[in-house]
C-alpha cells in the first residue's frame, strides 16, 4: 500500500533558526574577539542586547526578556540572583505594575466608551462635518490609547462603516478612507502625549536608567499635547485641501444614529474616571507647585510609585455600587500585560549596563560616531535621530527602535552640545510613526489587511503624507519647545 504524498512542502519552521539565533547572540556572542575598546564584558551584555532586540522583533516579548534576565547572570557584572534584584528594584517596574490596573479600571467600566460616545453625540457637531472628523479622531485616539487598542481599533472603524454606509458613501470612497486610516494616526498623536503609558513610559524609563534622570511629566505633556494637536488638525487640513473628499452626505447626518446606545455615563464609569483624574494630578502636581511645600514635597518623597500603590489602596477602599471602586484580582486578569513588564524590567537593567564604564561599550560609539559627526551641531544631530528613527520603526518594533537610538545619543551627548532630552522627545516622536508598511505596528497589519475598504496605496500615500507632517512637527514644536522647557 503506497504512502499518498502532499502536494505541497510543508514549510520550514523559521521559529527554530530564531531561538538558535537568540541563544548564541546571550551566551555565545560574549565568547567572540574583543571589538575596539569593548571589554568580554561588555562584548556578553552587548550580545544580550542584541539577543533582546532580535527575540523581541521576531518571538516576542515574553521569553526573550526572561532568558536575558538569565542570561545577564553570566555577564561577569553579577549573579543570577543580583541581577534579578536589578531588574526589579527599578521604579518605572513597580509603577507599571500599578499603573495598568489603574488604566483597566478606566477600561473596564466603560468609561472611555462613553467619554467617546459623549463627545461625538454633541449637537453642536451636526452639519459640521470637519468638526464631528476632528472629535470623532480625537475620541478614538483616547480610546484606543487608553482602552484595550485592538478591540478599539475594531470599535472605531465598525461606527465608521456603518455611518458611511448609513448616509450614503460605498467602500473605497474618500472620506471613509481619510477616517478609518485616520483612527491609527489619531491612535500614534494620543499614544505621544501621554507620558505614563505605553511607548512614552518605556522610553522616559529608558533615558532613566542610562543617565538616572527623570523627565518631569508635565513639562513632557507641554510639548507633546500642542505637537498631537497639531499632527491630528494638519492631518484633517491635509486631507481637506489636497484629498478633497466629497462632503454632502456628512452635512445631514443625524450624529445620534451613530451610537446605538444611550451615551450617558454611569456611576461607576464616574466614578473611575474622578479617581483616574486624581491619579493624575498627583503625578502633575510636583511639576507645577513650589518644592517647598510640605504636600508637594511628601509627593516627592514617595515618587511616581508610591502614588500608584497609594491611589490603588485609596481606589480599593472605595465602594460603589456594593463593589470596590478598583477589584485589583478582577483587574490584574485583563489588565496585567506581564510580557510588558518583564520587557521593561529587563531594559531598566540593560541600559544601565550598557553605559557601564566596565564594558567600553560607551567610548566605543564614540570613537565610531565622532568622526562622522565632527562638523555636525547639535540640532543636525536630532534631525538625523528623527529621520533614522523615522525610517526604522515602520520596519521593525518602534521600542527596539528607541532602545537602539537613546543609547546613542547619551552617548554622543557627551562630545556633542545637545538638548538630550529635546532628542529623547523627537526619537519618541519617531517611534509613533509606525504605520507607513505592515511590518511597521499590529495596527498598521489591520490597516492594511482592511482590504474590503481599503487600498493599499491609499494607505501608503497618506501614512506618507502624514510622516511628512509628524517629521515637521518634530523637527519645530517638538524641538523648540523640548529646549525651551528642559
Amino acid at each position: 500500500m503506497s504512502s499518498q504524498l502532499s502536494p505541497t512542502k510543508a514549510k520550514f519552521n523559521l521559529s527554530y533558526v530564531h531561538m538558535a539565533v537568540i541563544f548564541f547572540l546571550m551566551f555565545g556572542f560574549g565568547y567572540l574577539p574583543t571589538i575596539g575598546t569593548i571589554t568580554p564584558i561588555g562584548m556578553k551584555i552587548l550580545g544580550i542586547f542584541i539577543g533582546l532586540l532580535y527575540g523581541w522583533s521576531t518571538c516576542g516579548m515574553l521569553w526573550p526578556s526572561l532568558l536575558g534576565m538569565f542570561a545577564l547572570g553570566f555577564s561577569g557584572m553579577g549573579s543570577v540572583k543580583e541581577m534579578l534584584a536589578m531588574c526589579f528594584s527599578n521604579d518605572i517596574v513597580i509603577f507599571l505594575l500599578f499603573i495598568l490596573i489603574l488604566v483597566e479600571m478606566i477600561n473596564q467600566s466603560g468609561a472611555a466608551n462613553a467619554i467617546v460616545n459623549f463627545f461625538i453625540t454633541r449637537k453642536v457637531l451636526q452639519g459640521r462635518p470637519w468638526l464631528f472628523s476632528f472629535v470623532f479622531l480625537l475620541s478614538a485616539g483616547l480610546l484606543c490609547t487608553f482602552g484595550q487598542a485592538f478591540v478599539a481599533y475594531l470599535l472605531c472603524w465598525g461606527l465608521l462603516q456603518s455611518l458611511a454606509l448609513r448616509v450614503g458613501y460605498k467602500p473605497y470612497d474618500a472620506y471613509p478612507t481619510i477616517m478609518i486610516i485616520g483612527v491609527v494616526i489619531s491612535s500614534a498623536a494620543i499614544g505621544m502625549m501621554v507620558p505614563f503609558k505605553g511607548t512614552p513610559l518605556l522610553l522616559l524609563g529608558a533615558y532613566t536608567g542610562i543617565t538616572q534622570l527623570t523627565v518631569n511629566y508635565l513639562q513632557y505633556m507641554l510639548v507633546m499635547i500642542p505637537a498631537g494637536l497639531l499632527f491630528l488638525i494638519c492631518y484633517l487640513f491635509f486631507c481637506r485641501l489636497i484629498i478633497k473628499p466629497n462632503m454632502a452626505p456628512m452635512h445631514n447626518m443625524n450624529v445620534d444614529e451613530l451610537i446605538g446606545e444611550s451615551s450617558a455615563i454611569t456611576k461607576r464609569q464616574k466614578a473611575s474616571l474622578l479617581a483616574f483624574g486624581f491619579f493624575l494630578l498627583l503625578l502633575l502636581i510636583p511639576g507645577c507647585l513650589p518644592t517647598t511645600w510640605p504636600f508637594v514635597a511628601w509627593l516627592n518623597r514617595i515618587g511616581n510609585s508610591g502614588m500608584a500603590i497609594f491611589c490603588t489602596v485609596l481606589f480599593t477602599l472605595i465602594h460603589v455600587e456594593g463593589e470596590p471602586l478598583l477589584d485589583y484580582n478582577k483587574l490584574s486578569r485583563t489588565g496585567m500585560n506581564w510580557p510588558i513588564v518583564f520587557m521593561v524590567a529587563v531594559l531598566m537593567a540593560m541600559t544601565s549596563l550598557l553605559m557601564n564604564d566596565a564594558t567600553g561599550i560607551k567610548t566605543f560609539l564614540l570613537t565610531i560616531m565622532q568622526p562622522l559627526l565632527a562638523h555636525c551641531s547639535g540640532f543636525t544631530l536630532l534631525i538625523l535621530l528623527l529621520l533614522l528613527g523615522t525610517v526604522m520603526t515602520n520596519f521593525m518594533n518602534n521600542m527596539v527602535v528607541g532602545f537602539m537610538l537613546i543609547p546613542i545619543l547619551v552617548a554622543i551627548s557627551s562630545t556633542i552640545e545637545v538638548n538630550v532630552v529635546a532628542g529623547v522627545l523627537m526619537i519618541i516622536v519617531a517611534c509613533n510613526a509606525a504605520f507607513l508598511t505592515p511590518a511597521a505596528s499590529p495596527a498598521a497589519a489591520m490597516l492594511f489587511a482592511k482590504k474590503d475598504w481599503l487600498h493599499g496605496q491609499d494607505i501608503v500615500k497618506i501614512g506618507a503624507i502624514s510622516i511628512v507632517i509628524l517629521l515637521v512637527l518634530g523637527s519645530t514644536i517638538v524641538f523648540g519647545l523640548g529646549s525651551l522647557l528642559f
